[in-house]
């Protein structure tokens, strides 16, 4: 028997990927974000030289745990606040989501 083995070991999250460019870059247009000054092309995403990768299941578990946090913060103030309460301001969830 295999003692203290594992017979499968989990993936880091750093190894596992979807990459959904995968399947749309065949529709997408390239980007033309490198035309602009590189300021404003590197203020909006565009890289000369790749960065280092950290994984994508991770990028989105942080994703989602700071839009929970943001859409918190929202229902809290709109909860909370006297004036959005007397002006009966939108329900913030059906609004947000």
């Amino acid at each position: 028997m295999n003692k203290g083995r594992r017979l499968w070991k989990l993936p880091r999250p750093q190894d596992i990927h979807f990459d959904i460019d995968d399947y749309l870059n065949r529709f997408v247009v390239r980007s033309q974000l490198y035309r602009l000054p590189k300021p404003v092309s590197r203020f909006l995403g565009y890289r000369e030289k790749p960065t280092s990768d950290v994984g994508n299941i991770l990028i989105t578990i942080w994703a989602f745990v700071g839009t929970f946090c943001g859409i918190l913060l929202v229902g809290v103030v709109f909860n909370y606040s006297d004036s959005i309460k007397y002006y009966h301001g939108p329900v913030v969830f059906a609004s947000l989501v």
